[in-house]
């Protein structure tokens, strides 16, 4: 398949699902472009679209965002993000693969089996938010430890959504001059940025709509299906 194509796929269906319920864009995103580009390549792209659904979603979702816990989870994420970028430039792309493979699985598994709101101690989520930091410079795949951790300080769904978004935009945001400075973001990707932004913002604008008119319940399952199947993909790719 033509790789603008399969880039623009990829990257509309993960942020529409994204701007839906609050994450879980790269989980599906990358899992298809990194069928046409390199893992580096498409944590770039992911990354971009990321700052860019933050950008477009900061004044619906501010007001209902937990400012404080944002703030509190970043301080902890960013040392892990520059962690994370780290490992992305020495790390074999094969078991990169595998681990995001293994990592998507287990977080469905999770969902499965604790599919409820668990309270767990402060320190737990700053080392989920560590955590999360890693696999976001790593793997772009931050989300689902930053859902484990917000979910244990926030019960709101409308809220959690909000705060995931914001989160991810600042954290999303910080990566981008590490990925510069590394030599990992070069000018050659805004080239493709732009050509795929029209469709992303299309893909956004449907998947807000769609927020406010689907039962949570059954997006969520149908998220967490598509999550396992990419990941059962990636381990065995």
């Amino acid at each position: 398949m033509d790789v603008y194509i399969m880039v623009t796929v990829g990257i509309c269906l993960g942020y529409f699902l994204q701007s839906v319920i609050g994450f879980g864009a790269s989980l599906i995103a990358i899992p298809l472009l990194i069928t046409v580009v390199s893992l580096q390549q498409a944590v770039v792209l992911v990354t971009l679209f990321a700052i860019t659904l933050s950008i477009s979603s900061v004044f619906s979702c501010y007001k209902q965002a937990d400012k404080l816990l944002v703030l509190r989870i970043a301080l902890f994420a960013l040392p892990g993000a520059i962690l994370g970028i780290e490992l992305l430039k020495v790390g074999n792309p094969i078991w990169l693969k595998k681990i995001l493979g293994f990592f998507i699985v287990a977080y469905v598994i999770y969902k499965v089996l604790v599919n409820k709101i668990v309270t767990r101690p402060i320190v737990v989520v700053y080392i989920l938010s560590f955590l999360g930091g890693i696999f976001s410079g790593l793997l772009a795949a931050g989300g689902p430890t930053y859902v484990i951790a917000i979910n244990s300080c926030i019960k709101d769904i409308r809220k959690f959504r909000a705060t995931m978004l914001l989160l991810i935009g600042v954290v999303g945001s910080s990566r981008i001059p590490i990925l510069w400075y590394n030599g990992i973001l070069q000018s050659a990707y805004f080239i493709t940025y732009f050509k795929v932004l029209p469709f992303f913002l299309l893909a956004i604008f449907l998947g807000n709509l769609l927020h406010h008119k689907i039962d949570d319940k059954w997006l969520v399952k149908a998220v967490l299906s598509v999550l396992c199947i990419s990941g059962i993909f990636l381990i065995f790719r």
